[in-house]
């Protein structure tokens, strides 16, 4: 049996409140005395909603492995809602199993209820409220964050916690989603286990009201610190991590190269880069960074279409100032072949990255790209960092920026050829640590 944050009695605990209808304080995450006082609900299942469009939502649920599950959707105007179940993988080592549900035929205009019940029993688990995502519209609010370390028992639960409360209409996770790495057990039980110990405890998982999540991974979610592609266990932890989120047979999403994804919206796009699975760093004047194939891809994509695109990335663009682990150190010879085919696109670009363990706005200047445009760093929502952390290398670009654990939060519209962007950093009491708002046009 595997040793998590969660038990069993913990476990069944949980569901039969669930089951009576009880705000589950005593659930197996951690809840602060505040989180106490407010009565908030804590989900006993942990549950993903993932790749979402108008009519169609994936759902990812980390549930025991004993327990056969039946489910039941129901909107608000009182219909219910079939689902087909897309997957179930289970261990002999682990006591915890995910299941993939998908439910189709939903309206951007109502709101629907997700019931999970203990087959055997017929008794009610748990049940959460989502809702279906407009991607024809020309504005979006959304969240970017990064390095998600489950080590920070109070953290892990209060930042998410209160990054429910901005309400986006999707969260964007760029890199670190798990610290797989953080275990002795290394191979396929001991990234298991790590998958299913960061999916139990921390709180964005146990929110009554679910809100699409797309992630990509960064070298800790890759399974080694700095990992590039000779990584040997990499096709363990890509597997884990296509089978954790939900990306796939949504329309609106598309599945690109390793763990990067393309999310088109009518007016703008966002298109999230896998920075570890073609990476090489073995020379880093001729290293690549993404891989032939997947630049390439990017390129054409770009300049086929003058529609703006937002650019995630888990290591920094224009990190070079730190002198390590960025595109424009680790790959600089790569770094400004990518700059001159970018800057021939059609498309401008936004740039977001994660990984430093620091927010910070860079602007980017006009002779490299022609035009103004900027990389927003979203860095870290509950992983180490010290005050004035941003401050240990000068960075001449740097327009804003914070060292204490946050989020950004956006407001992003575009008319198709520009995208007009309102941005927030919001640390653990949704204080604003710097706002920033622009124009980014070709």
């Amino acid at each position: 049996m595997d040793t998590l944050a969660i038990d069993r009695r913990d476990f069944l605990k949980t569901g039969l409140q669930a089951a009576a209808g009880i705000a589950l304080l005593t659930s197996p995450i951690e809840t602060s005395r505040a989180a106490e006082e407010q009565q908030v609900y804590r989900g006993a299942l942990p549950i993903l909603q993932g790749a979402t469009n108008a009519s169609s939502s994936q759902f990812v649920i980390l549930c025991e492995k004993n327990i056969n599950l039946h489910y039941q959707i129901l909107s608000s105007d009182g219909k219910s809602m079939a689902y087909e179940m897309l997957r179930r993988e289970a261990r002999k080592h682990s006591d915890w199993a995910i299941e993939k549900i998908k439910v189709d035929e939903l309206s951007p205009n109502l709101r629907y209820e997700l019931k999970v019940f203990n087959a055997d029993t017929g008794k009610m688990i748990d049940h959460r409220y989502f809702s279906s995502l407009n991607l024809s519209k020309p504005d979006l609010k959304f969240v970017t964050a990064s390095c998600m370390n489950d080590v920070y028992r109070e953290a892990r639960v209060k930042m998410w916690d209160q990054l429910a409360k901005t309400k986006p209409e999707i969260v964007f996770l760029i890199g670190d989603t798990c610290y797989a790495d953080n275990s002795n057990e290394g191979g396929e039980a001991g990234y298991w286990k790590r998958y299913c110990e960061t999916r139990m405890r921390i709180s964005w998982f146990r929110q009554e009201q679910l809100i699409p999540t797309i992630a990509v991974w960064d070298d800790h979610d890759f399974g080694d610190n700095n990992a590039t592609k000779d990584f040997k266990d990499r096709w363990i932890t890509e597997f884990l991590f296509d089978l954790f989120w939900a990306h796939d047979k949504i329309s609106g999403f598309q599945k690109t190269f390793g763990e990067g994804k393309l999310l088109e919206l009518s007016t703008q796009r966002f298109i999230f880069m896998d920075c570890r699975s073609y990476r090489w760093d073995k020379d880093p004047s001729r290293g690549l960074h993404w891989g032939r194939d997947q630049q390439d891809w990017l390129i054409g994509t770009l300049t086929k279409s003058a529609k703006p695109a937002w650019l995630m990335n888990g290591s920094q663009f224009f990190g070079g100032y730190l002198g390590k682990d960025a595109f424009e150190s680790s790959h600089s010879q790569n770094f400004q072949d990518f700059l001159r085919k970018l800057s021939r696109a059609e498309a401008p670009v936004i740039f977001g990255s994660g990984d430093v363990h620091f927010s910070e706005v860079m602007q980017i200047e006009k002779s490299l790209l022609g035009y103004d445009t900027f990389e927003f760093t979203s860095s870290s929502i509950h992983s180490h960092t010290f005050p004035l952390h941003q401050f240990r290398a000068k960075n001449q670009r740097r327009v804003e920026s914070t060292s204490a654990k946050n989020f950004c939060f956006f407001n992003s519209q575009s008319d198709g050829k520009a995208i007009s962007l309102a941005m927030q950093s919001l640390n653990s009491n949704l204080n604003q640590k710097f706002n920033f708002s622009t124009v980014v046009r070709r």
